[in-house]
């Protein structure tokens, strides 16, 4: 795997060249996450701290932006029954921590949104999941991010937006298509009007066989389209990327 370094640096390069003008990124695509110290890139004895700044430097110097962040709260085992819909309330609060040190770097990259991407807040058991509060506990995590930029002072953010899935890695989604997290959005968060949706349209959107220019019409009636998010999938499919597609 290529540091993150590195990988700044090609896209700066890129950037120069005139082949991009906007970046995005993962948490976890830029530095490593140790739950056993949450607040590791306040610490600037830290290699976190470390590289984090000199990312930064690397993205001024070529003069890319960042466009989004997003909080992995996926490929560590601890969220494997899932982060914001975990029903643990300790590992619930663990993704909190997770989703504040994702803003944080946001902030200092200057990134103007905010991404919920679904990860694993799914099931696979009807019988066995709490529908009673899944949806709560998912809006009291994206409460408490704008609650959190507020507290910050956070100026650079200028939106959120949900990114839905129908599956995958779980049997299936809380939040599965665009008109899910658009009703979401609507009635359930304490700040509609500040979070959209970035459908995954040749992705997310065909794993559930969804006409995307419908999506996009809807998204844009209801102005809660924030910015597309293309991939590569085979209509029906599992979550497969197919680069030929794109």
């Amino acid at each position: 795997k290529q540091d993150s370094v590195e990988t700044a640096k090609m896209l700066a390069k890129a950037c120069k060249a005139g082949l991009i003008d906007m970046t995005s990124t993962h948490d976890d695509d830029l530095v490593a996450w140790d739950p056993r110290h949450p607040e590791d890139d306040l610490d600037p004895r830290s290699e976190t701290y470390k590289k984090l700044r000199e990312i930064r430097k690397v993205l001024r110097a070529g003069g890319l932006k960042v466009n989004m962040v997003t909080c992995s709260l996926h490929g560590n085992p601890l969220f494997r029954a899932g982060g914001l819909t975990n029903p643990d309330p300790k590992i619930r609060a663990l993704a909190a921590k997770k989703v504040e040190r994702t803003l944080r770097m946001g902030a200092l990259f200057g990134a103007k949104h905010y991404v919920y991407w679904v990860a694993r807040d799914g099931f696979e058991v009807y019988a066995k999941t709490d529908f009673a509060h899944c949806y709560k506990w998912i809006a009291e995590g994206l409460n408490h991010v704008t609650d959190y930029i507020a507290k910050k002072r956070m100026r650079n953010f200028i939106g959120g937006t949900v990114e839905p899935k129908p599956n995958e890695p779980r049997g299936a989604m809380f939040l599965p298509t665009s008109g899910h997290s658009v009703g979401f959005i609507m009635t359930m968060l304490k700040k509609p009007d500040f979070w959209g949706v970035n459908p995954e349209l040749l992705q997310h959107e065909g794993m559930a066989l969804l006409n995307s220019v419908m999506t996009v019409s809807y998204l844009c009636a209801c102005k809660k389209l924030k910015f597309l998010h293309f991939g590569s999938q085979i209509k029906g499919q599992f979550d497969d990327d197919f680069p030929p597609l794109v």
